[in-house]
């Protein structure tokens, strides 16, 4: 292993990250807490070591579909790529013009309250079970408000958990 910042190669420090903001993911708002790391013993610098990302993500992502705000043009973009689409295919299953998906994902557009219920109700459609989506879809009828809250996760015993505390 090569650290990134200096290139030493060698045996790295393992240490605790006490909280991590996790933008790799594309959102500006996730947070991990007590995640391992790995100093350079050369240069210092601190490299989390997520975890399980596939399961974090996947966390992530029903964390998004049902929480009770319109969804940002990032989360969209997370969705779709969740999901695995192109955004011209992603477009397609919400039976939507490419180039509108394009701009909302760009902040060019303002995402709709259609346009939220869509994509969560495609999200729930391919990843639960029948009677999980009756419910969810049922949630989605009221109208959704505009804002965000941080999303925060920790692990415990090797498993991602959502923290569900207050806005900080």
């Amino acid at each position: 292993m090569a650290c990134y910042t200096c290139g030493f190669e060698g045996k790295f420090k393992k240490t605790k990250i006490e909280s991590y903001r996790y933008t790799e993911c594309g959102l500006d708002n996730v947070f991990l807490r007590h995640i391992p790391g790995l100093q350079c013993p050369e240069c210092k610098i601190v490299s989390a070591d997520i975890p399980h990302p596939l399961q974090l993500h996947e966390l992530l992502a029903q964390m998004i579909v049902t929480k009770p705000f319109l969804l940002t043009a990032g989360e969209i973009r997370f969705i779709r790529t969740q999901l695995g689409y192109s955004q011209a295919d992603f477009a397609g299953r919400l039976q939507r013009n490419p180039s509108v998906l394009n701009r909302v994902e760009r902040k060019k557009e303002k995402v709709s309250a259609d346009l939220d219920r869509l994509v969560r109700m495609v999200y729930l459609k391919e990843k639960t079970s029948p009677k999980r989506l009756y419910e969810e879809v049922e949630n989605l009828i009221g109208e959704k408000r505009e804002g965000q809250r941080p999303y925060r996760f920790h692990t415990v015993k090797n498993d991602w958990k959502y923290e569900a505390r207050a806005a900080a």
